[in-house]
């Protein structure tokens, strides 16, 4: 496995900073190797290490893939708020998380009542059919570096 960037980001489920390899998606997180790393590399995140801890992140499930990469559809040039709005609408009609199965079975009009432009949608659509025939497989990504996740996602309309 090819070494990869440590960096602190704010973590939104601990309330404080958090270690995160610079991975879309990775197999195996060693906080705490990153955590030493920053004490001994970046003296001045040392008051909010000590002040905060260690990270208590977990990566989504596997489940999860697929409504975050939605999301990222649908946020496409609008204010989060909205994109939000609308991620929110989806999960009432197409369940928590969305999923590819689900959202195929929505028709495209029901899914417009979200806010949705035609455009995205036929990405949505688009991205749950590669994601059903594996052309997108969520399990490759643990071995995947980032720019390769990035080079896939980019091949195929939408991303």
């Amino acid at each position: 496995m090819m070494r990869r960037k440590l960096f602190y980001i704010v973590c939104g489920r601990c309330s404080g900073f958090c270690v995160m390899e610079g991975a879309l998606m990775q197999k195996n997180t060693d906080w705490l190797a990153g955590e030493s790393f920053l004490r001994e590399n970046a003296k001045e995140m040392l008051p909010f290490i000590n002040e905060y801890g260690h990270c208590t992140l977990e990566p989504d499930g596997l489940e999860r893939y697929f409504e975050v990469l939605l999301t990222g559809i649908a946020a496409q040039q609008l204010p989060p708020e909205s994109s939000a709005k609308i991620m929110e609408q989806l999960r009432h009609l197409a369940g928590n998380p969305v999923i590819p199965e689900k959202l195929l079975a929505l028709t495209d009009e029901t899914i417009a009542t979200c806010g949705l432009s035609a455009i995205k949608i036929t990405y949505m659509k688009e991205f749950a059919r590669l994601v059903l025939d594996r052309t997108i497989d969520f399990t490759a990504f643990a071995e995947m570096t980032d720019a390769q996740i990035v080079k896939l996602l980019k091949k195929h309309t939408g991303r």
